[in-house]
């Protein structure tokens, strides 16, 4: 992994690489790419760290519910009995 310092344009406030010009004022296609494949990566990175729900959670937590729901009416049955 390799860490690049970015600056940022005050007349425009792209990002662009330390030692490069900006990308959008001064058209260096040089910086522009280097951004985007530094934006790629991180979008990249940001799916491979999405995770599924935890539905095995979301089953124990209806489970429990329903196991009061039935106890309830259960105790609502013997009070009337």
């Amino acid at each position: 992994m390799q860490t690049r310092v970015y600056s940022i344009c005050r007349r425009c406030a792209s990002p662009y690489p330390e030692g490069r010009r900006c990308p959008a004022c001064e058209q260096d296609a040089e910086a522009a790419q280097q951004v985007l494949a530094a934006t790629m990566h991180a979008v990249e990175a940001a799916r491979m760290a999405r995770t599924r729900p935890a539905h095995s959670g979301v089953i124990f937590v209806t489970g429990i519910v329903a196991v009061s729901l039935i106890a309830g009416l259960g105790m609502l049955a013997l009070a009337f009995v």
